[in-house]
């Protein structure tokens, strides 16, 4: 939390005051009230992130932003279950950790309004051989590839291996696949669950390992020398793997919010996301957030 001004703040304190009281700094009360950036007072906006692997990146944002009067309050989980829950009691203003697919289940299973309203960056999943293993043709037969032990890690790490052809899934799998959806694992190879903290040091003793771009950082590795990832440039990135920040429905219109966004999605962001993070910057001109998010949304209640 040294990277940033922020706060930590664990899954059951928010529990506790998302069903204790009723936060009296809520869009309603604070921050859409303040819709101009010539404000006296500096409006404090509470985006909920998981992880501290974009601190650098919120932290420069943050900086840009305290000319026009907002203060960002960084509020970091360990986990991708609470951040939408905060968000839907009120107990942030925004959060930022999450895909189109991720958010549409969730929204589908809880009926909280939480909408997306601006494109981040994207992460892929990568892909990394042990000396000697140099492309997926090198993959010998019997090898034991390491993945995640956590459904939401699991899922695109599975996607991933399907993609290049090791392993094959049921096909009404949709974007949440768990191991219990192999089919069939080709030419031998072996599936090891870990921890995903343990996934990078396992690199020797397996074959091959599948990491997110903040499991690439942490270990030092370069992103160039993975065997694959899910996405070579953002134009070839599915609408529902885009990463954005959310907001709830009823305040998606905030000027503020729309501020935070725009200053999100510049020439410096980018430069940021690149030199500390495998992170890709996914925003485009013509971006709809929204209408991706609710076509997808539809398209999962008519499969109930």
């Amino acid at each position: 939390m040294s990277l940033f001004k922020g706060v930590l703040i664990t899954a059951a304190t928010l529990l506790l005051t998302a069903c204790g009281q009723t936060s009296d700094n809520t869009p309603e009360n604070n921050t859409t009230a303040k819709t101009e950036e010539t404000a006296e007072e500096p409006t404090t906006v509470r985006i909920g992130v998981v992880g501290e692997g974009d601190g650098d990146v919120w932290q420069d944002i943050e900086r840009r932003l305290e000319e026009d009067g907002i203060e960002l309050e960084i509020v970091v989980f360990g986990d991708y279950h609470q951040p939408n829950k905060a968000l839907a009691a009120g107990d942030l203003e925004l959060n930022a950790f999450q895909h189109t697919a991720f958010l549409a289940e969730y929204v589908r299973d809880t009926g909280d309004d939480i909408v997306p309203i601006g494109y981040t960056g994207y992460s892929p999943v990568y892909l990394y051989g042990k000396d000697g293993i140099d492309s997926i043709e090198d993959i010998p037969a019997g090898s034991r590839i390491g993945i995640p032990n956590t459904v939401t890690n699991a899922e695109r790490s599975l996607l991933a291996l399907e993609d290049v052809g090791l392993i094959t899934l049921a096909p009404d799998v949709g974007f949440t696949p768990t191991i219990d959806d192999v089919l069939e694992v080709h030419n031998d190879i072996e599936l090891v669950e870990l921890d995903p903290s343990q996934l990078y040091r396992s690199l020797g003793d397996l074959d091959l390992v599948t990491l997110s771009s903040g499991a690439v950082m942490d270990a030092g590795l370069d992103p160039a020398d993975a065997l694959y990832n899910d996405v070579e440039a953002g134009a070839e990135i599915n609408d529902t793997k885009k990463n954005f920040i959310a907001a709830r429905r009823e305040d998606k219109d905030s000027e503020i919010f729309a501020r935070i966004v725009e200053e999100y999605q510049t020439e410096e962001t980018t430069a940021i996301l690149k030199k500390v993070s495998a992170s890709l910057p996914i925003w485009t001109e013509n971006d709809d957030p929204l209408a991706d998010f609710e076509a997808l949304l539809e398209e999962l209640n008519a499969q109930e």
